[in-house]
């Protein structure tokens, strides 16, 4: 019964996180606003996450751990930057405290990513071993 919870989580996650890197995406397009980083960005991220997680719920190993050693070392960069983003808006804000709460759920709705990335890349040896 937990093993189909988990699964059904981390379905609901990949989910969430297509839907806000898409929804990105489609937005910018649509108000023909924001560099080519800025739109392209987020879906390429996401779907990146998305298939580390598939690898990690189904017990597979995709691709090489050391790319998703660096794919998490790079998430973790990411999320670095955002609170030291989150910190400086804090201080330095002026009573606009939109881009505080977007930057709070960014860092939590890439915390499970993290985790997840963390345990597929470096505690799982037995899904690298080559039958």
């Amino acid at each position: 019964m937990m093993q189909l919870l988990r699964k059904h989580f981390w379905l609901a996650y990949s989910c969430l996180l297509l839907l806000l890197g898409y929804g990105q995406l489609f937005r910018l397009l649509l108000s023909d606003s924001g560099s080519l980083a800025s739109r392209y960005f987020p879906p390429m991220i996401a779907t990146i996450i998305v298939i580390g997680i598939a690898g990690y719920s189904s017990g597979k190993g995709l691709l090489t751990p050391h790319i998703w050693r660096m794919m998490f070392k790079l998430l973790m960069l990411g999320s670095a930057i955002l609170m030291i983003m989150l910190g400086w808006w804090f201080f330095s804000s002026n009573g606009s405290y939109m881009t505080l709460l977007q930057l709070t759920l960014a860092l939590v709705v890439l915390s499970p990513a993290e985790h997840v990335l963390y345990r597929y890349s470096f505690e799982s040896p037995a899904i690298w071993k080559r039958p």
